[in-house]
């Protein structure tokens, strides 16, 4: 085998998993509009797994009315594992520098309620 080959085929087999592909979990909350999200009525956990590589992210979790989630987003933005957007109906996913928040929230007015990021 050529020693070049053998160099790529090195660096390909020892490159860390984590530098490919990582998860962000996100724990949000139902909460009631007008309490800073002090008086919520549901949790729940959403895991946003990112292929660098591939420039996607997958959803996975569970709703609030318990139904497993998992699918690949398709309102994302990724500019690298730890650079990415995800534009949603209740809001945005958005990681800076490995740190993940949630913007925009919009309210679901007819039924007096918010997504709150806990």
């Amino acid at each position: 085998m050529p020693k070049s080959l053998a160099l790529i085929l090195s660096a390909i087999t020892f490159t860390p998993l984590s530098a490919l592909a990582k998860v962000y979990e996100l724990n949000l909350s139902q909460c009631e509009i007008g309490t800073s999200c002090s008086k919520c009525i549901e949790h729940f956990k959403i895991n946003f797994s990112v292929n660098e590589t591939e420039k996607t992210v997958k959803v996975s979790g569970r709703t609030p009315a318990g139904e497993q989630i998992e699918t690949l987003v398709t309102t994302c933005s990724v500019k690298s594992i730890n650079n990415w957007q995800c534009d949603e109906f209740r809001g945005t996913i958005k990681v800076s520098d490995g740190k993940i928040s949630y913007l925009d929230n919009k309210t679901m007015k007819n039924v007096n309620i918010e997504t709150c990021m806990r």
